[in-house]
């Protein structure tokens, strides 16, 4: 039986995703990946990523606010837990795709929804093909 096309439910934002919308001269593309109306989904992961770059942007920026930026965008995204299914999805992926652990956790926690509920989006090659190999609709890294 033919399935008809996917529902997808949001978008997944991986760390290259936001950090850049903090970076002067990448932030035109990020932001049309995070602005709009469609629910954002990420995972803590990434804010550990995104706190420990801040500081080097910060100084790029010259703006004392990038941190507060961010925990505002932050605060707008719904969190998946990354839980013993996650870690464990998580080591099947770096297993089959040879991607980074912290890259195949990402991957985990977005697929946690459901079969392909969400568009990851990433800056990241090797991330996107890696997402693509498991079914899901990529966007940034076309």
């Amino acid at each position: 039986m033919a399935r008809g096309p996917r529902r997808l439910i949001g978008r997944y934002v991986d760390s290259s995703v936001v950090i850049s919308a903090f970076d002067l001269l990448d932030a035109r593309q990020s932001d049309d990946l995070i602005s709009g109306e469609q629910p954002l989904f990420t995972s803590m992961l990434v804010y550990v990523e995104v706190i420990r770059n801040l500081a080097r942007l910060e100084s790029f920026s010259g703006s004392q606010s990038v941190e507060e930026e961010f925990e505002n965008l932050f605060a707008r995204m719904s969190i998946i837990e990354i839980d013993d299914l996650v870690w464990s999805r998580a080591a099947d992926v770096a297993r089959a795709s040879g991607v980074k652990s912290l890259d195949a956790v990402h991957l985990a926690a977005a697929s946690a929804l459901g079969d392909s509920a969400l568009e990851f989006a990433t800056f990241d090659r090797r991330l996107a093909v890696a997402a693509r190999n498991l079914g899901m609709v990529v966007v940034g890294q076309e």
